[in-house]
């Protein structure tokens, strides 16, 4: 059953058109990187959130990669009906990826406040783990491994 989890971490840029995609990270749930690429969007970048996503224009200008040439294909290797997708406000990285899939875990949405609004992850790894993820390298598996591990006791 674990060989079938992924959890995905996705860092966005913004744009005049709102959020895009820099930066996909997957880890298998021994927090293996499988996939760990940067994306350039096609649209000009007003900021690149470089306090939470680590991403600068220096980092970003010479990247080529598209979602549909590198991105795609490698889901299309690793994504079968079997496979569950763990995250934090996963809607957006599934979005941000142009990707549908059907078995996710999202940790937002397994710890929301009794008025329906959803915790930081930052707030969740705090109160359940005793992390303070603005202390984590924003590339470390233990990063990304976050959401997997707030959902565990939910799960168990």
């Amino acid at each position: 059953m674990k060989d079938w989890i992924l959890i995905v971490d996705c860092e966005m840029v913004l744009s005049e058109a709102g959020f895009e995609l820099a930066r996909v990270t997957i880890v298998n749930f021994k927090g293996e990187t499988l996939f760990d690429e940067l994306f350039k969007p096609e649209v000009q970048i007003t900021n690149y959130n470089t306090e939470y996503s680590g991403i600068t224009k220096e980092i970003l200008d010479p990247v080529t990669n598209t979602i549909e040439n590198k991105l795609h294909p490698f889901l299309d290797t690793i994504l079968c009906e079997k496979t569950i997708l763990v995250g934090h406000s996963l809607e957006n990285d599934l979005r941000a990826m142009k990707l549908i899939h059907n078995k996710v875990i999202d940790s937002s949405v397994l710890y929301m406040r009794k008025n329906g609004s959803k915790f930081k992850l930052k707030n969740l790894a705090d109160k359940i783990l005793n992390v303070d993820v603005c202390l984590l390298s924003v590339r470390s598996r233990m990063g990304s491994m976050i959401p997997w591990k707030i959902a565990l006791p939910r799960l168990t």
